[in-house]
């Protein structure tokens, strides 16, 4: 065992010592070397302790050594500048404690060269922090360890002559070992502990050093971890050379970074004793290393462009980012300062404000204007930081910036469209009330006024239905292009909303002139246009309000010209309209309206009226059409022209349309219990209902439910309705015709579909309109259409029914060229169901 411990000592890297009375009793050849000496004998033979410390030091050394010669301190560690023997200074750490040698007191320890640790974390906080630090150099500790081998003889005789008492020798020896920064162990040929520091006790959770003694890897660690240190070794052992190795060991839950240096431990004739090892944790050292990689990454990686300079502003380092963003290369702006990027749109003071809250705060953050290399001004938000060193003085300033030009130009657009129409470009709803305002205010200050005119397009859903949304989008578009061109720069023209403007006239209240704005307005829109390669004609109608006369606020100037712009539609459209009081009793009588009808079928308000439609051949009743009307108990009976477009603007079209289908069928079953037999009846189908996927459902439940025969109930349809979504009001007819019942398209003519295409449809009969009726006797074109849609029925199989005839000439002209059906006032007009079985219930015939 003695032989052992003195194997250690004088094996170890670790530079160990004994001094007595100032002057080195013993030292192994690794305190020699690190002192410049060729062996420990010249160290013991002529060197005293003094002449191995710095002068500044020599005061500090002999303190502490003579602190532990007294008894004063038991062990100390410290660190001193030393003198080499070529006068070369070292930085000495020092782990030393009070011992007895040859029965006087002494001082022994261990020593460790660190300058070039010190060194290193001093640049490490110079540079990036980055520290990396090695224990022993694994091929420069062999030589170390071949060496010390080399001189292991001569060390023996010397060691055994300072061990004069091998209990106290033992105990020498574990104060060295136990005083050194990390965990030492000696191991026999069978990987058994012959010696362990203290560090190793605590490692594996033993109270003291002793119990490790006699125990293998396998005793103290976990399975897999003590395969490791067993494979270890067996390495060293067969290889006969010396391992040093970092590795991550699991030890009590927690993963931690281990550095190992383990060698062979060889007898004078070289034969294999054991191993002899030391480790360090170095957890600390692979987290800091592994955070400096990963802020590398992250600052040559981040789309933020990221500038470093000094404490005077001389930039020091730039990312790849900073690059692409400036267009300047890093070899370009090194050393330069950051003034470079300077765009001229800030004046000095802003800059000033910068850097005073950086001063003060630590830090800024804002929006500027910088130049990139190209001389391009752009957008960057730039955030200024503030670095530290420990006594709190500023080392460096880091820039971080990112190129905000997208966003602003989205912001840009963003704004646009907050404020206006997406379609036309004009302010809409939102700007047009904050113009209006402000109008208003300076108005009510200057005691001025101002006018609204408010306009929508005629039967512009007409041509949405038969042209589609493009061309109406289109429409849109010229329309508010071309009032733009006729308006004063300080006027507002905005589009609400659908075919609705207003136009806001600012300091105006003169009568005329309004008066001539609005008539130039219809001259624009009665000039033809072409729009989606249609010839188009589309008039307006306008209503105008103005301040102070017709309202004293935003809201209610708003609501007289809209009440204004429906007087001018109901007034026969293409013209304009003055807001006056009465409209009010009007808007008023509406409102009562919309309310009263959306009960109405609930309340059983709704009745149908029947119209004959009677056959030119024989003269009979050919089939009558169901008509609704609103019985109201206040109102009385109101015509369909008053309340089914107020229907279909509220949305509940689709619920009395299938209302009037089941009371239709209804009817017609209870006139065939009573005997009146009525060949066909008809019902108008509106646009929702086409639109809605379940109308050949209701149709399908409305005939079961009554029982009609599905060949006598027919359903009318608009070109309009038809030509909106030609494929899919295609579909929804088949599925129509699919049930047994006949198709009619009404008021044939008046739209704009393709013939091409009505070939297609599952049609019965055609309508013609009655305004082309209305020209018979009076307007050959007229007539030439009457006969041209009469032919094309004819050629395509199909009956024809003239609407609206109302005199005998009429009537005359229609059979003469072929019409089948006839149906106007001259045959009778629309009856309840009683007065038309009274009137046509015994067979009645038309005279020819």
């Amino acid at each position: 065992m003695d032989s052992l411990f003195r194997s250690v000592v004088a094996q170890s890297l670790v530079a160990i010592y004994v001094i007595q009375d100032g002057r080195f009793r013993y030292v192994n050849q690794a305190f020699a070397a690190m002192f410049g000496y060729d062996s420990p004998t010249d160290v013991m033979d002529g060197a005293e302790m003094s002449a191995l410390v710095s002068e500044r030091d020599r005061g500090l050394v002999l303190s502490k050594v003579a602190q532990r010669l007294s008894g004063e301190v038991q062990t100390s560690h410290y660190t001193f500048a030393g003198l080499r023997r070529d006068g070369v200074e070292v930085q000495v750490e020092v782990h030393g404690s009070r011992a007895e040698f040859e029965g006087a007191p002494a001082v022994a320890g261990v020593c460790l060269d660190v300058t070039q640790r010190l060194e290193a974390e001093l640049a490490a906080r110079q540079a990036k922090g980055e520290m990396a630090q090695m224990l022993l150099d694994a091929d420069q500790a062999r030589k170390v360890l071949l060496s010390v081998l080399e001189d292991q003889r001569r060390a023996d005789d010397r060691i055994l002559e300072l061990n004069t008492n091998l209990e106290q020798q033992l105990h020498y020896q574990q104060a060295l070992i136990d005083n050194f920064p990390f965990l030492v162990w000696l191991k026999d040929r069978d990987g058994r502990f012959l010696a362990v520091n203290r560090q190793i006790a605590e490692a594996c959770g033993e109270p003291d050093p002793k119990a490790v003694k006699g125990k293998t890897d396998a005793d103290l660690w976990p399975t897999e971890l003590a395969r490791q240190y067993v494979d270890a070794d067996r390495v060293v052992m067969e290889s006969g050379k010396c391992l040093s190795v970092e590795e991550q060991i699991t030890s009590r839950g927690e993963r931690r970074w281990i550095e190992t240096y383990k060698a062979p431990v060889r007898d004078r004739n070289g034969g294999l004793l054991g191993t002899v090892g030391f480790a360090r944790d170095i957890s600390d050292r692979r987290r800091a290393d592994e955070e400096l990689r990963l802020a590398d990454r992250v600052f040559n990686s981040t789309v933020e462009g990221v500038l470093v300079t000094d404490a005077k502003g001389c930039i020091l380092t730039v990312n790849p980012a900073f690059e692409t963003i400036t267009g300047y290369r890093k070899d370009e702006v090194l050393g330069g300062n950051p003034r470079i990027l300077k765009s001229g749109r800030h004046h000095a003071e802003f800059y000033r404000d910068i850097w005073r809250s950086v001063n003060a705060t630590g830090q800024w953050r804002g929006e500027l204007w910088n130049r990139r290399k190209s001389g391009e001004i752009y957008p960057q938000w730039l955030t200024i930081s503030v670095v530290r060193d420990s006594d709190e003085l500023i080392t460096h300033y880091v820039a971080v910036f990112s190129d905000i030009s997208t966003l602003k130009v989205a912001q840009e657009k963003i704004d646009f469209l907050a404020y206006h129409d997406s379609l036309t470009r004009l302010p809409n709803r939102i700007l047009l009330r904050d113009r209006l305002e402000h109008a208003l205010m300076r108005a009510r200050r200057d005691d001025g006024g101002l006018a609204l005119l408010f306009f929508d397009l005629d039967r512009f859903k007409s041509v949405n239905d038969t042209l589609g949304h493009t061309v109406g989008d289109e429409l849109l578009i010229d329309v508010g292009s071309r009032i733009s061109r006729l308006i004063r720069s300080s006027d507002t023209l905005a589009r609400l909303g659908g075919d609705e403007f207003v136009l806001l006239m600012e300091d105006e209240t003169d009568v005329r002139q309004v008066t001539t704005v609005a008539r130039k307005m219809l001259d624009i829109f009665s000039s033809p246009r072409t729009v989606g390669g249609h010839a188009l004609t589309v008039t307006a109608s306008i209503g105008i309000a103005r301040y102070p006369d017709d309202g004293e606020d935003a809201d209610t100037l708003l609501k007289h010209a809209d009440l204004a712009m429906y007087e001018a539609k109901s007034q026969g459209r293409n013209t304009y309209q003055f807001f006056s009081q009465d409209l009010t009793s009007g808007a008023l009588e509406r409102l009562v309206m919309e309310n009263a009808l959306r009960g109405a079928v609930v309340r059983k308000e709704l009745v149908l009226h029947y119209q004959p439609q009677i056959d030119f051949t024989g003269g009979g009743l050919a089939g009558v059409e169901a008509l609704v009307r609103w019985q109201h108990p206040e109102l009385g009976l109101v015509s369909p022209g008053r309340f089914i477009p107020l229907a279909e603007e509220m949305g509940i079209i689709g619920e009395i349309g299938e209302w009037v289908l089941n009371e239709a069928c209804r009817q017609m079953v209870a006139w065939d219990t009573e005997g009146f037999e009525v060949p066909l009846i008809a019902v108008n189908l509106s646009a929702r209902q086409i639109d809605r996927d379940q109308i050949v459902q209701i149709t399908d439940s409305a005939l079961r439910r009554s029982g009609l025969a599905a060949d006598r109930l027919e359903l009318e349809v608009t070109e309009s309705m038809i030509m909106r979504e030609p494929e899919r009001a295609l579909g929804v007819l088949e599925g129509l015709r699919a049930l047994g019942v006949a198709l009619a398209i009404d008021d044939f003519g008046t739209g704009y579909s393709s013939l091409a295409y009505l070939r297609r449809l599952p049609l019965n009969r055609l309508k013609v309109d009655q305004s082309f009726v209305n020209d018979i006797g009076r307007d050959a074109n007229g007539e030439a259409i009457i006969r041209a849609v009469i032919a094309l029925a004819r050629n395509l199989g199909l009956r024809t029914v003239a609407e609206g005839v109302e005199t005998q000439s009429q009537s005359e002209f229609l059979r003469t060229e072929g019409c089948d059906i006839g149906q106007g006032y001259l045959y009778d007009r629309p009856l309840p169901a009683p007065s038309l079985r009274a009137g046509w219930g015994q067979g009645r015939k038309v005279a020819d």
